[in-house]
């Protein structure tokens, strides 16, 4: 699942590339932390199967976590939920 997964993520960098959207600065959130994340809580090996049965609502809340608790460079943990 691993190198499916990074295999999407680097085609959707190359999307990114070729439109030069700012949004690229996610490809290093994606590929440090949320890919992490589903390789240590889904065990599914089919990415269809993964992103339509088996992620939740919840699954996305608690990867959003994850990158929180886990990432050392957050100045605080509530200034990621300040929406001002």
């Amino acid at each position: 699942m691993e190198y499916k997964l990074k295999e999407m993520l680097e085609e959707f960098k190359i999307k990114i590339d070729e439109k030069n959207d700012t949004s690229k600065q996610y490809i290093p959130i994606l590929r440090d932390w949320f890919i992490p994340f589903l390789l240590n809580n889904y065990q599914c090996k089919n990415l269809k199967s993964l992103f339509s049965d088996e992620m939740t609502r919840n699954g996305l809340i608690n990867s959003a976590i994850f990158f929180i608790e886990v990432n050392e460079n957050k100045r605080s943990k509530s200034a990621c939920f300040n929406l001002a």
